[in-house]
């Protein structure tokens, strides 16, 4: 077998990228149907085209793949043929059924080509519709007129390729093979033929002006929704596939400008053997480029394109300005109870922390044996003061169970309630709190002015009989 030719080699490798990029969208397929799921969200509505869109660049992998496998096949056979000076008739027939077969299986692909590339436009207009629905919260009054006038344009542009690929299936099948250049020129065949390139060619132009309108669209939703960061990946996701959609078509463009004679196709002079490298990159794997970050931006759950809540946006990472873990491990009833900090507050209401029991009623105190030595009288006691919230308050704030402060012994059983706080020792006030201030822990209030002038004969309320303590200092 003779070896390969410079141009079969260059579609030899054409067929080995085709084939690797099928597999990888084979995978990306797979993923696009399990892991960008649509959650009945209306922005996320681009997701069924874009479904579409990877079927059909699977289908065009493959078409065009078989279509220059079979194409170097016939290359191959030709080659042989003229070596050998002759042809049999098996060789003819051989040859004029992988003729027919290039031929039908080059217009299916053109054919899928094509209806990948409006599946692709539509899923770009329908992503910027859904970025305006997750700024603003519902559609806008240009999103409808919008979305029917690309499917206006769609139906045009699918019109046109259905066209085409009839008039190529039917000149191909009417197209008689030549021994020698298999190019024997047919007048209806030359005619649909070139009524097909022309067809193509108008797409291609319609096409490219669509992409152009669609960037401009697309940075009209960009300049008003780039401050919103929620929106940063879908933007961003939105402007590279306007450019990558607008890199492809130009791409066309020239393509056929530049190798195509839309008055005489049989005759067009053959291509260089490198576009077929040129092609995959800036054909294939730009409209695949589109497809993956359609699904990259689908399967993102944080930072996605979602514009209703979902179970998954509730978690330590939702909200604005919120780190991983906050508001973590904390029960909902004690979300709303203020701090302890707050709670200590010279002037707050310093009762008893959520969950304690609460304090039992206070009794009248009974009348003393002796009036003589009874203590003061209600009216001449200091507010009475909640110490052992006072204790709970520090606990919960992890300043240690032992408190800063003197604690006098009181005794029971008395039927005594003295009402006022215990004094502190001179030394422990001037040397302040054992883990220092600052900790949202503030002093006590100063005392009374009785209980400064010392009208109630102890500062602590005793009576005169008790030991006597010193007075407490204000801090």
């Amino acid at each position: 077998m003779a070896p390969f030719s410079r141009t079969e080699k260059f579609f030899v490798a054409h067929c080995a990228l085709l084939a690797v990029t099928l597999v990888i969208a084979a995978i990306v397929g797979f993923s696009m149907f399990w892991l960008a799921r649509r959650r009945n969200d209306p922005a996320r509505q681009c997701l069924i085209w874009a479904r579409f869109a990877v079927v059909f660049f699977i289908l065009f992998c493959f078409t065009e793949f078989c279509a220059d496998a079979v194409w170097i096949a016939f290359s191959r056979v030709t080659r042989t043929a003229n070596e050998d000076g002759f042809v049999t008739e098996d060789e003819y027939n051989m040859l004029a059924k992988l003729r027919q077969a290039s031929l039908e299986l080059s217009a299916v692909s053109r054919f899928t080509d094509c209806v990948l590339l409006i599946c692709c436009w539509m899923t770009v207009i329908l992503l910027g519709v859904g970025v305006n629905i997750v700024r603003t919260g519902e559609p806008s009054r240009l999103d409808k007129p919008m979305k029917i006038g690309s499917f206006a344009l769609a139906g045009i542009l699918g019109g046109l390729a259905i066209a085409e690929w009839g008039i190529k299936i039917q000149a191909h099948v009417s197209f008689d093979t030549d021994l020698y250049n298999l190019e024997t020129e047919v007048g209806y065949s030359s005619y649909l033929l070139n009524v097909a390139t022309r067809l193509d060619f108008s797409f291609v132009v319609i096409a490219w002006a669509l992409s152009i309108a669609t960037l401009v669209r697309s940075t009209m939703i960009w300049l008003p929704s780039r401050v919103d960061k929620r929106l940063d990946w879908p933007l961003l996701f939105l402007m590279l596939c306007c450019g990558a959609l607008l890199f492809r078509t130009t791409y066309e463009l020239i393509y056929q400008l530049k190798f195509t004679d839309f008055n005489d196709i049989l005759h067009t002079p053959p291509e260089p053997a490198y576009i077929e490298l040129i092609e995959i990159v800036f054909h294939t794997w730009l409209i695949f480029a589109i497809v993956v970050m359609l699904l990259s931006l689908a399967a993102k759950k944080r930072g996605g394109l979602w514009s209703t809540q979902q179970p998954f946006l509730h978690g330590p990472e939702a909200g604005d300005g919120q780190e991983a873990g906050d508001g973590q491990d904390i029960p909902l009833e004690d979300m709303n109870v203020d701090p302890p900090a707050y709670s200590a507050a010279p002037g707050a209401n310093n009762g008893p922390p959520a969950g304690a029991a609460p304090p039992a009623a206070a009794e009248a105190p009974a009348a003393h044996p002796n009036p003589g030595l009874a203590g003061p009288e209600p009216w001449q006691q200091a507010a009475p003061q909640n110490e052992p919230a006072d204790d709970d308050l520090v606990d919960g704030l992890g300043l240690g169970g032992t408190p800063s402060r003197y604690r006098p012994p009181v005794p029971q059983g008395d039927g005594y309630n003295s009402g006022i706080v215990a004094p502190m020792v001179p030394a422990e006030a001037e040397a302040g709190p054992a883990d220092g201030y600052g900790m949202g822990i503030s002093s006590q209030p100063p005392p009374e002015h009785e209980e400064v002038m010392g009208l109630n004969h102890q500062a602590d309320g005793r009576p005169p009989i008790s030991e006597t303590l010193p007075y407490p200092e204000k801090n």
